[in-house]
């Protein structure tokens, strides 16, 4: 009589069951080598204890942003940030995040900037700080700006440009960009926005035209800096 071995399935492993996250089941998790595992909070929803198969620890939390599910690493557990710390953060980041905020995000663009550095993609409040600290040229009197130019140019940097584009890089901001700003406001503000225009037009165009694979003149700090008239002082 013939035989026939016949392999038997592999059996499936249930999910393990994990206790609820507290101050001591935290101080005790331990890694798995069937794999990553969480923890979950059950008094602040989306907080949970990340716990590697090395045994390493962390607080995540998670949320939805717009119909997504994110992740945002709070930092790795230890002494000084337990369940109580890591609750406040949570809480806190959870009322942003109502607000509109997005915590994971915001780590990851902040990762980006800090590896931009000051490069052509240094973001604009950066260059603009570059500028205002660079020397201006003098005028026909032979004197730089008055104080009151150098304020009124600032009351405009914090009130107009910081909130459009203090977090945009300058290779995010064209040319039209700046005119769709500037030009609506241009007669009401002349002289300050007359120094803007002049600075930063040129600029932007020589960066467009070395994108477009022509050459772009240098520009820094220094030779950032705007003529300007006796009447514009």
């Amino acid at each position: 009589m013939l035989e026939v071995a016949i392999d038997a399935p592999a059996p499936v492993k249930k999910p393990k069951r994990r206790p609820s996250l507290t101050k001591e089941t935290a101080a005790a998790a331990k890694g798995d080598p069937d794999g990553r595992y969480e923890l979950r909070d059950k008094k602040v929803m989306g907080l949970r204890l990340a716990v590697q198969t090395s045994g390493q620890r962390s607080w995540v939390l998670r949320y939805t942003r717009l119909g997504k599910d994110r992740k945002w690493t709070i930092g790795e557990y230890s002494e000084t940030l337990g369940l109580e710390k890591a609750r406040d953060i949570a809480s806190k980041e959870k009322l942003r995040i109502v607000t509109g905020a997005d915590p994971a995000a915001e780590k990851v663009e902040a990762r980006r900037i800090a590896a931009a550095g000051t490069a052509k993609d240094q973001l604009f409040a950066t260059a603009w700080a570059d500028w205002e600290n660079a020397p201006k040229p003098k005028a026909r009197n032979g004197a730089g700006w008055r104080p009151s130019t150098t304020d009124r140019v600032k009351k405009l940097y914090v009130k107009t440009l910081e909130a459009k584009w203090g977090k945009r890089r300058l290779d995010e901001i064209s040319k039209a960009d700046v005119s769709a700003l500037i030009d609506p406001v241009a007669k009401k503000y002349w002289p300050e926005f007359v120094l803007v225009r002049q600075q930063w037009l040129p600029l932007l165009e020589g960066r467009e035209v070395a994108q477009a694979g022509g050459a772009a003149p240098a520009a820094s700090a220094s030779t950032m800096a705007v003529p300007t008239s006796s009447g514009s002082r």
